[in-house]
């Protein structure tokens, strides 16, 4: 894929977020908040140092509220052709949980201020929050609750199209698993393309 950024801008992946829950103390399946931790990693492309530069995260929910929201964070000096991370934790109080019934996702956005406040980049990631862990005994637990997966295991490829995989076909197989009552995918062989994970954190 080809981006067009400023100079001084979000490098390519370089926004992440990851959560924690707290579950409540008399139900430990309720989510009483959530803490999600986000970081951006801010390159300069320009011919000179970018200083007094700052980032602001925000999360928004599936309505467009926003949920929480950072001050300003002070990047250092970035020089030419390195990178700088800015980084915060942000809580939310009573979260809506990433379910396969109810897909719920918050869309956390970085924003790169200059030193006049002006805004020289916007990168934005979509993020469900959920816990999940494995039992040597009981299996699979989604968000604190049994949760049985069932899925195929499938290459990337399709008929008459090959390895060149449009978004609306991938959205199909999605809709196709969904269909016959399926909640997983293992794919084959290789890592999956990030609009076939976007498509899937949806249905």
């Amino acid at each position: 894929y080809l981006h067009r950024a400023s100079k001084l801008h979000v490098e390519s992946d370089g926004l992440c977020a990851y959560s924690n829950i707290t579950w409540s103390s008399s139900n430990d399946t309720i989510a009483e908040s959530a803490t999600i931790h986000v970081s951006a990693s801010v390159t300069n492309q320009g011919d000179s140092a970018a200083s007094n530069s700052t980032v602001i995260f925000v999360i928004s929910d599936d309505t467009d509220n926003i949920v929480a929201q950072s001050d300003p964070i002070a990047l250092s000096s970035v020089d030419v052709g390195s990178s700088s991370t800015a980084s915060v934790s942000l809580k939310i109080s009573s979260p809506k949980l990433w379910e396969s019934a109810s897909p719920n996702l918050y869309t956390v956005t970085a924003r790169v201020l200059t030193l006049s406040s002006t805004v020289v980049d916007t990168v934005n990631v979509s993020h469900g929050i959920r816990s999940l862990r494995y039992d040597a005994n009981q299996g699979f637990y989604l968000n604190e609750k049994h949760y049985k997966v069932r899925g195929f295991c499938d290459h990337n490829q399709f008929a008459v199209v090959g390895m060149a995989v449009s978004a609306r076909i991938k959205l199909f197989r999605a809709q196709a698993l969904r269909a016959l009552g399926g909640n997983g995918r293992r794919f084959s062989h290789n890592p999956p393309d990030p609009i076939m994970l976007d498509i899937y954190d949806n249905v």
